[in-house]
């Protein structure tokens, strides 16, 4: 019984041949570029062996930069072998980052909703598994926040009450 692979083969494949037919390259050289060697390249096109990200990485930018034209670089090869990636990546926002090192969670707080299978995601890719990590750290930072948030927002009504000023919602 042939064991199916259990990730984009084909898709992978496919890019790997446009790779070959737009550069002219043997499938040796193309191997060369990373560098590794040709037979780890047959294993990941039969879809025996699958490719690491930091492989597809490394790719990606040497076909960034010999073959600009292509517009083949670490993100369309990455998306070939994990295409979750290219989906988690679209959904979040880039987090902006000030001079103090304080995150703006305005950005992360109006971005687009995160699709509702992330946390059913088996077997995650490295990438996957730091990204459901630092989600899960965000997610607790959050609760941590709305903690505090809630403990002043209840201060301040005491507070209000306390002095004679009733507490308006939204002020």
């Amino acid at each position: 019984m042939v064991k199916t692979p259990s990730w984009p083969v084909d898709r992978f494949r496919e890019l790997i041949d446009h790779v070959l037919r737009e550069t002219g390259l043997p499938q040796v050289q193309l191997a060369a570029l990373v560098p590794m060697d040709q037979s780890q390249l047959s294993r990941w096109k039969s879809g025996s062996s699958k490719p690491k990200y930091e492989s597809l990485q490394s790719l990606g930018e040497a076909l960034v930069e010999r073959y600009p034209h292509l517009g083949i670089g670490p993100e369309e090869m990455i998306a070939s072998v994990y295409p979750r990636e290219a989906v988690m990546d679209a959904a979040l926002p880039s987090l902006e980052v000030d001079a103090a090192g304080t995150v703006d969670l305005g950005s992360l707080l109006a971005a687009p909703a995160l699709p509702p299978d992330l946390g059913d995601v088996k077997d995650p890719s490295p990438a996957e598994a730091a990204m459901l990590r630092y989600l899960a750290s965000m997610q607790e930072e959050i609760r941590q926040l709305n903690k505090k948030i809630d403990a002043l927002t209840a201060e301040r009504e005491r507070d209000d009450l306390e002095n004679g000023a009733p507490h308006q919602k939204g002020a």
